[in-house]
């Protein structure tokens, strides 16, 4: 395993790299996770792909100041460098989660540059409307910045409305975990906030997915209440270069059989 950093805009992201392939796989972990997550696929791709995983902003060992958007734009010139720097023209995508958001912002920028794509209950495929009302308006700011200071009232709502059941378990416990402690909604405030503006245009995505013919699975779970398998199903209408595998988990998807199926789809 090596290690390094990538400029990108006023930060720098971490990344390993795993394999010694002449592919390159850029790749992508989800809210919460580091870079790790993707070394599984060393064993299963590395005689084929050199893998260059990343450490999300505020994730791992990236150097990422509060307050410092990440770009679409600025995920692109880091491609290029990793690119360039260790001798490849194009790359293969892999994204889970969050990440998605990354691997499609790159996509829609920078279609020339990848030449396959793989995703698992990738975020972004859908609007919502509710963190773009808390990170790109003025009250939803306010109202943000009020729960990450004094979360215990809107913590009893939740309770409440799960009580009700108009909030489901799963979702419950998702928001549960990561607003238990100072550090958690901290964390969740900083992250939220400089990954507001991967907001990938769709449309244009898919259009380039047909224009340059690029392969792409995408994974779901079918419990998943998080991302659930029909947002998948969506955006793959009319786009035959998208193929959406739907299989029997929730939202943690990133398992041994799942991975199997990612390097399969990489190496097909």
């Amino acid at each position: 395993m090596q290690t390094g950093y990538a400029a990108a805009g006023g930060g720098q992201l971490f990344y390993r790299k795993w394999g010694s392939g002449r592919k390159a796989l850029l790749a992508f972990p989800g809210y919460g996770n580091t870079s790790f997550l993707y070394q599984p696929l060393a064993a299963l791709l590395g005689n084929s792909y050199s893998i260059y995983a990343f450490d999300l902003p505020h994730h791992g060992e990236s150097k990422w100041p509060a307050g410092t958007p990440l770009l679409k734009e600025d995920l692109v010139l880091a491609t290029k460098s990793i690119l360039k720097q260790y001798g490849h023209d194009t790359c293969a995508l892999t994204a889970f989660s969050l990440g998605g958001r990354a691997a499609l912002g790159i996509e829609e920028l920078a279609p020339e540059l990848v030449d396959k794509i793989t995703l698992v209950a990738p975020d972004g495929l859908a609007a919502h409307s509710f963190y773009h009302f808390l990170t790109g308006t003025f009250t939803g700011k306010k109202l943000f910045a009020h729960f990450t200071g004094k979360p215990a009232p809107y913590l009893k709502v939740l309770d409440w409305l799960h009580q009700k059941k108009w909030v489901d378990s799963s979702r419950y416990h998702f928001a549960k975990y990561f607003v238990q402690t100072d550090t958690a909604r901290n964390f969740l405030r900083d992250v939220w906030m400089d990954l507001r503006f991967l907001r990938p245009d769709l449309k244009k995505i898919k259009r380039n997915i047909r224009r340059h013919q690029t392969p792409t699975c995408i994974f779901m779970g079918r419990h998943d209440s998080v991302i659930p398998p029909s947002q998948a199903a969506a955006f793959a209408k009319d786009v035959p270069q998208i193929k959406v595998t739907v299989l029997n988990k929730g939202h943690r998807l990133m398992d041994r059989d799942t991975f199997e199926r990612l390097a399969q789809c990489l190496i097909s």
